[in-house]
């Protein structure tokens, strides 16, 4: 029998279906070589261009002008939030019921008012200021790429006038703090508009103290100084922007996407573990037959529902209804839910949830069959319910499986793409988790969503282009180790089981 076994083995269609699976093997095995050569290939010569890339930066007066910027942006950001101080005005004012000519005519007249309308014109010399170092900065780089020489004098050009930028800053503090202190002494009846106005005016006050240190820092800035590699490596893994088009320097920071990717697919697996965990032990230990045949199909059908289609879903209907809620009357008491945009983070996490309920809950199921059922008859037998048995029992033994299935999961959603690109926002920034829950409602980017929005729109082979596969490549890694993860512990689950069979 087992020479006629052994001789059927070798017939010529035995050979030709062995053939047919071994170059099967052989060619997924070669065109995953050739993808992880082209990633590497092309991401490991990101980090010498970029180096260039900040050289030229630096020496063309860019990062002084950046300096400058960031002083007149710490200024804006007080002057948003006067404009959000004025906006909760406008809203109160609209409340007390005024004709629309009482209205303006509050909204033109006090302290208050004068406030609002002359507190961003105070910084306008200032802006003058940087916009002419600007230009002249733009221009320097424009001509070392051209020629491949820099404007002579730039530190002459740059710093030669620190002296008239140091009078700006003294004066805007002066017509500053006017302004504050003749609005910290109106009253206009609006709830706690006193002490908004107070935190306000201390960190106005602030803002101006650190004005010498500013200067300071413009003194010591130096053109010339070197740009190594390990700046290059620092500024794609710690950068905080990624910016892609702009007219003075692009920059490549890989940790917006990263903390946008990771946050999203944290919500998602924060929606779909209590879910799918929660049907799969159900569904194994606890459903009726009937109900069985129904609810197993049904969950594992959603697998099959095409991503585009759900994202679109989510772009055209499930935002929009997610913000009309927030703004009804119904959720008024909650503070954190007032969602300003439809497509942020927990837009694309709860259909990314939908989409990994279905892994989760196979993956978990198979895990609670493979639990051995002489253990759930020996607790049945010393008067255990089902329930009980299902958690004190059958969890804890599958519960290696289980947390490899919550990976595997959490490898899907965050290597989704066109979900994220229709709902999650697009905006390239790291989540304000200070502000607590809101920060959920916050539009963000993806690595894989980056990819996709930029890929089709750089040249082969330029600095963007090598960014991209950069990104590419740090996704694929952060894949490689959650798999890896799942599967270790899905095989000490399966040795697990098979011990206590033997």
């Amino acid at each position: 029998m087992i020479l006629a076994t052994n001789r059927r083995s070798k017939t010529p269609a035995s050979a030709l279906m062995r053939c047919i699976f071994t170059g099967s093997a052989i060619l997924t095995i070669f065109s995953l070589g050739m993808i992880i050569v082209l990633l590497f290939r092309e991401s490991f010569g990101f980090f010498p261009e970029y180096r260039k890339s900040i050289a030229t930066y630096r020496s063309s007066g860019l990062e002084y002008v950046d300096l400058l910027n960031e002083r007149y942006d710490a200024f804006m950001e007080i002057d948003q939030q006067l404009t959000q101080l004025r906006a909760d005005w406008i809203r109160y004012l609209e409340r007390q019921k005024l004709s629309s000519e009482h209205l303006q005519e509050e909204l033109q007249k006090g302290p208050l008012a004068q406030l609002f309308g002359e507190y961003r014109a105070t910084i306008n010399p200032v802006r003058a200021y940087i916009d002419r170092k600007r230009l002249f900065a733009i221009e320097n780089k424009n001509k070392s790429w051209k020629t491949g020489a820099a404007i002579s004098g730039i530190k002459s050009t740059l710093k030669g006038d620190l002296e008239q930028y140091t009078i700006l800053l003294e004066a805007l503090a002066v017509e500053t703090e006017r302004l504050f202190a003749r609005a910290e002494k109106s009253t206009i009846g609006m709830p706690n508009v006193e002490s908004r106005i107070e935190k306000l005016a201390a960190r106005n006050r602030a803002y101006h103290r650190g004005r010498n240190l500013h200067i300071q820092e413009l003194h010591s800035w130096e053109g010339n100084r070197p740009v190594e590699q390990s700046d290059a490596i620092k500024s794609f893994f710690r950068g905080r922007e990624w910016i892609s088009a702009s007219v003075q320097q692009n920059w490549y920071g890989l940790l917006p996407l990263l903390t946008g990717s990771l946050f999203i697919a944290t919500i998602a697996i924060g929606l779909a573990v209590p879910i799918g965990v929660g049907a799969a032990i159900y569904v194994n230990m606890l459903a009726g037959p009937k109900e069985r045949a129904l609810l197993k199909p049904a969950i594992e059908f959603i697998a099959a529902l095409p991503a585009v289609v759900v994202g679109f879903f989510g772009l055209m209907v499930f935002g929009a209804f997610v913000q009309s809620l927030s703004q009804s009357d119904l959720f008024a008491w909650l503070p954190f839910f007032e969602i300003q945009e439809r497509l942020n983070a927990f837009t694309a996490g709860t259909l990314l949830a939908l989409m990994a309920i279905p892994t989760i809950f196979t993956l978990t199921e198979e895990a609670l069959f493979t639990v051995r059922g002489e253990i759930k008859e020996a607790s049945f037998a010393i008067g255990a319910t089902r329930l009980q048995t299902a958690f004190r029992i059958v969890v804890p033994s599958a519960f290696p499986g289980i947390i490899s299935a919550v990976l595997l999961g959490f490898g899907r959603v965050i290597g989704e793409t066109i979900i994220v690109l229709l709902c999650a926002g697009n905006r390239a920034q790291i989540p304000d988790l200070s502000e607590g829950l809101p920060a959920v409602f916050e539009p963000v980017h993806t690595m894989t969503g980056m990819i996709a929005q930029e890929m089709g729109e750089v040249l082969y082979g330029d600095l963007h282009f090598r960014a991209l596969f950069m990104v590419g490549l740090m996704l694929f890694l952060l894949s490689l180790v959650i798999n890896y993860a799942a599967q270790s512990l899905a095989e000490r689950h399966r040795q697990t089981q098979a011990g206590y069979r033997r």
